[in-house]
């Protein structure tokens, strides 16, 4: 028969393999920074938005109406679909200078989530938040779709890639590229509506001012 302390290393050898692959995976840094502090005798703190690699900078302010957003996005070549385009026109376009907003886009793994998962919007937007990301608001989807000429095909019905936003009549904008046709367009979540791995979203990190 083991005695406890046996028992103890035998199932503390078991973590440590957990924790090794862990800090080999894709946010290692992420599990050696709570380890660190664990071993201090401190509250670990799993991620900080400095930690989140930026995707993209915008210029929040850079639009001043729903016709110049039109506009530059059909310059581009890129449009923006009917409920999307009701969506924006019922926004109130505000004039201040452009200042600088960080932008994240994740996927449930990046969450801490399994690739295996379905993962609820709800407990997204819930986990990110306490990952220190924040929503978007509307007006960032237009620079987001804007700045993503790159957007691969999406070959998948369960391939979004979400604006994680205040809803506005329970719709929030949705970046797409439909056999090249690069647009904007609206999805209608419920908190219980189910995301996997294929799915991107974004959120915003830090503002410079």
């Amino acid at each position: 028969m083991r005695n406890k302390k046996n028992s103890a290393l035998l199932e503390g050898q078991g973590l440590l393999k957990e924790l090794e692959k862990c800090m080999d995976g894709k946010n290692g840094y992420i599990w050696l920074s709570a380890f660190k502090k664990f071993m201090r005798q401190e509250i670990p703190t799993w991620t900080t938005p400095t930690q989140w690699p930026v995707w993209k900078t915008l210029s929040n302010g850079f639009f001043k109406s729903a016709d110049q957003v039109k506009a530059t996005l059909g310059a581009s070549y890129m449009e923006i679909f009917g409920r999307a385009e009701t969506m924006m026109r019922n926004l109130r376009f505000r004039t201040f200078k452009p200042y600088g907003v960080d932008i994240a886009m994740v996927d449930i793994i990046d969450l801490g989530f399994n690739e295996n998962q379905e993962v609820s919007y709800k407990d997204i937007i819930k986990t990110a938040k306490k990952k220190g990301l924040q929503e978007c608001t509307p007006y960032d989807a237009f620079e987001i779709r804007l700045k993503y000429p790159e957007q691969p095909a999406q070959n998948r019905f369960d391939e979004y890639y979400i604006v994680v936003m205040r809803m506005i009549k329970g719709g929030v904008f949705h970046i797409q590229n439909s056999h090249g046709n690069l647009a904007i367009g609206v999805l209608y979540p419920r908190p219980d509506t189910m995301y996997n791995k294929y799915s991107k979203f974004f959120f915003r990190l830090t503002r410079k001012n």
